[in-house]
């Protein structure tokens, strides 16, 4: 069996993800950050999707050094606007988007 077809043990994931484009959102550190690398290794594009510019640059360098396939967008998900704008540099990029990890938060102030 090919290490890349194996299930991802803990992320629910069924099957392989090799081939597939997946998008992480809040993956500029923590869990987010540990999920792309994750991804990336069993042989995903990863679009990683970060609101900060120097986190987005270090996960980007990460992913860079295992030599796989990726795209970093500064996105904000709060932003109905930059979430679109991912979305389409994800898809002129790779063609598609297959998934999607929602890691990242978003506060909203009661009114």
């Amino acid at each position: 069996m090919n290490p890349n077809d194996a299930p991802v043990p803990g992320l629910g994931v069924s099957g392989s993800v090799s081939g597939s484009v997946i998008v992480v959102t809040g993956a500029g550190r923590g869990i987010g950050r540990g999920i792309a690398r994750h991804l990336a290794r069993r042989g995903a594009t990863v679009v990683v999707a970060e609101r900060r510019a120097h986190r987005l640059a270090e996960v980007s360098a990460e992913l860079d050094a295992l030599g796989v396939a990726h795209l970093g967008v500064e996105c904000d998900v709060g932003s109905r606007e930059a979430v679109f704008a991912m979305v389409d540099a994800a898809v002129e990029r790779f063609g598609r988007i297959d998934g999607l990890v929602n890691n990242a938060q978003t506060l909203v102030a009661s009114q």
